[in-house]
């Protein structure tokens, strides 16, 4: 053992070295010296939201980098600095001579965009362009000075405001008549959301009292006087969670959701002397979004919630309710940056009675499936959830199951193998056929992983998608289908000379191409173990294996004594896990997003060491999945932001920061350090050939490892050529 931890001690030393080259973006100084001036302590603070509750019923502040400008009283730059903030709100410039004000802007995808600008004219005619509503939010605002900041004395407060607004969601279902009844959400769409802002926000603030009642034409989806139809997205599907069954209490919250999006002033009403029709002045909320039909607000922003209504055992509807967002239910169409809104939604009635102008209702009479698959799911395991209703009886299967293996379906979102025992066949695990009875049912669509078999990735097909077909159908006969499509993983490799085994490497894997979420915490904070700090130096290639150690380490620490659940690995060290007290790992942290992706094979209710095989890719691997991008032979959502590594970087015992890893930037193939406290995007990964589970995911479930590799697991080194 001590002869091990000698070797530990010469390699970390070794990679010290080679990858002191690695950026860690601390300061970058593009402007010329000057022969006087001063040297000024900055430091920015993130402007409170203003808090807009809609009924009477903390945001990040994340500072990840920042440009400060120094500019003279004609509002021409002089100096600029970049620097990357690590958990610290402040930065030292030294001001030159002439200089008047400063100016900042925070979190900017692209810093070196900002370092050409030559003055503040040319700063505020900066905008930001996404290509979906999640990209307004990517782990950190992006924020900016309103007003350039005069300079006085040597240290300098400057207050940075965000450019999007923030959403939180609640929807409590409770019915006005005693009789009872249900609801259940299928869909929550956005419409009319801008896909283009300022960076500096342009026109009159509310905040100073100035903002008129009409809309802004200040507004960055004007073109020649007038909005254009393509500076909003389309429609957008928004994720939510439901809390309970939809038969709750009428204080519950039965659903939650929450999103992110830029500004779209589009005016209100004179809520006091708007003509409301008699009927509403009580009810203004019922008349919204009759009000919005009118040519002003066309593009007005609205939330589309749908969903099936059902009232005790007789009707059943499908219901639509727009809602309007604003200031307020009634009036207001306007959506402010930097505000933060909480929205409470309470469904009373499935109908409209031609008096809620908001609610669009059609009564169901045949059965109906509701699920997300309209864009094809991602190579690895999938489990999608689907709504069935139906009058009757019914019944659903998968079409030709033969020639389509990798499609079941089940009652449990959870994997469950269908495999027969002494104590029969599990009525909830996957199968090929179900059957129902009346009512609404929640079925799963389950698919395996999709790793085709390729040796090169000039065969990865962008393009190509499996396919297979589930139908449907009630006591009608009537037969309807279900279209579920897949794509392919992306084959990638790894190859270069590795100085410390003076072998040449060849390294494959495959690659995913969806992001099912975003923007993701590296987790860890603050932790620190002896498998950890060894992972800094031998975890720079192989992510499956820092994937691995990372999940013992969550859970169980560099110590198994005892541990009915010990893989038998060697990990020196007796540090504490570092998520104790919980059995599976968390799925709010980056490596546990990842192995989620996994199955429970052997159907014990969890995903265990052996039965990870997609994986948290390795710095290393990021870089060349970079350079398969590069040359257009993988392809993936957002190809120009940050993405995490699994390989951490240090973290001392009792550490006052949260401690570092290695993320790259995918636009650039740029690597460099960030804070475990970060908010970067996830993409997963495969190994090729290795750790490959049974692939009828019957029997024991068991995962078998090639014999003759991966034998010590104290550290696992880049396999050779002659082993792929």
């Amino acid at each position: 053992m001590r002869n091990k931890f000698i070797l530990y001690g010469l390699l970390n030393l070794l990679f010290i070295f080679i990858f002191s080259s690695c950026t860690d973006e601390r300061l970058t100084d593009f402007s010329s010296e000057t022969s006087s001036g001063q040297e000024m302590t900055i430091y920015l603070h993130t402007k409170e939201a203003t808090f807009v509750e809609s009924r009477n019923g903390d945001e990040t502040e994340v500072l990840d980098n920042v440009v400060v400008y120094a500019l003279d009283a004609d509002g021409q730059v002089l100096k600029n600095i970049y620097q990357q903030l690590d958990n610290r709100n402040y930065v030292t410039m030294y001001i030159p001579e002439g200089a008047s004000s400063l100016f900042a802007i925070c979190n900017y995808d692209n810093p070196d965009e900002l370092l050409q600008k030559k003055n503040l004219d040319e700063i505020k005619e900066l905008k930001i362009t996404i290509e979906n509503y999640e990209e307004a939010y990517k782990g950190c605002y992006v924020m900016s000075s309103i007003d350039a900041v005069a300079i006085e004395g040597t240290t300098l407060n400057i207050p940075v405001y965000r450019v999007a607004a923030h959403f939180d969601v609640k929807i409590n279902f409770a019915p006005e008549s005693e009789e009872e009844q249900t609801f259940d959400i299928t869909s929550v769409m956005l419409y009319n959301i801008p896909n283009v802002t300022w960076v500096v926000r342009h026109g009159e603030d509310k905040e100073n009292n100035t903002l008129p009642l009409s809309a802004n034409s200040n507004d960055a989806m004007y073109s020649n006087g007038s909005l254009s139809s393509e500076a909003f997205l389309s429609n957008q599907t928004v994720d939510f969670i439901r809390e309970t069954d939809g038969t709750s209490e009428a204080d519950d919250i039965d659903y939650t959701l929450s999103f992110d999006m830029f500004e779209n002033r589009r005016g209100g009403v004179d809520r006091d002397n708007y003509p409301w029709p008699s009927s509403y002045q009580d009810n203004k909320q019922l008349y919204k979004a009759e009000i919005a039909k009118g040519e002003q607000f066309e593009y007005a922003t609205y939330l589309k919630i749908t969903g099936v209504y059902k009232v005790g055992n007789g009707l059943v509807r499908e219901v639509s309710y727009k809602i309007y967002l604003g200031e307020n239910n009634f009036s207001d169409y306007n959506v402010y940056r930097n505000y933060k809104y909480d929205y409470t939604i309470t469904i009373k009635s499935g109908t409209s009675d031609g008096i809620d102008t908001r609610v669009e209702a059609e009564n169901l009479t045949s059965m109906k499936v509701y699920a997300s698959l309209d864009e094809p799911l991602d190579a690895h395991f999938n489990a999608v959830r689907a709504m069935v209703y139906s009058p009757g009886n019914w019944e659903m299967y998968v079409k030709n199951p033969d020639a389509t293996p990798w499609l079941e379906i089940s009652t449990s979102e959870l994997y469950i193998p269908n495999k027969l025992d002494n104590t029969g066949q599990n009525v909830n695990a996957a199968q090929y056929k179900l059957e129902g009875s009346g009512g609404i049912t929640y079925v799963y669509i389950h698919t395996d992983e999709y790793v085709p078999e390729q040796t090169s990735p000039q065969q990865n097909d962008l393009q190509q998608v499996r396919s297979g077909i589930i139908c449907y159908k009630n006591n009608t006969g009537a037969i309807q289908e279900l279209e579920v499509k897949q794509y392919p993983a992306q084959l990638v490799i790894l190859d270069y000379y590795d100085a410390l085994t003076v072998k040449h490497v060849k390294d494959t894997f495959f690659v995913e191409r969806i992001l099912e979420e975003k923007n993701i915490e590296w987790g860890f904070k603050e932790y620190w173990s002896l498998t950890m700090d060894n992972l800094i130096t031998t975890g720079q290639w192989d992510g499956l294996s820092n994937t691995r150690k990372l999940f013992e380490t969550a859970l169980h620490g560099d110590g198994f004594e005892g541990d009915t659940n010990d893989p038998g690995l060697d990990l020196p060290g007796l540090e504490d896990p570092a998520y104790p007290g919980v059995s599976s790992m968390p799925t709010n942290v980056a490596v546990g997003y990842a192995i989620a992706k996994n199955r429970d094979r052997n159907g014990n209710g969890r995903i265990d060491y052996d039965e990870i095989v997609w994986y948290m890719p390795a710095m290393k691997e990021l870089k060349a999945i970079y350079e398969h991008l590069e040359r257009k032979e993988v392809d993936f959502e957002a190809t120009t932001e940050k993405f995490a590594s699994s390989t951490p970087s240090a973290a001392g015992p009792n550490a006052a920061n949260p401690g570092r890893f290695y993320y790259i930037k995918m636009a650039t193939g740029d690597i460099s350090l960030a804070m475990r406290n970060r908010s970067y995007n996830v993409l997963c990964c495969r190994r090729k050939g290795a750790w490959q589970g049974n692939a009828d995911a019957g029997g024991s479930g068991g995962v078998t490892i090639p014999d003759g590799e991966y034998e010590d697991e104290d550290f696992i080194m880049p396999k050779t050529e002659t082993s792929n």
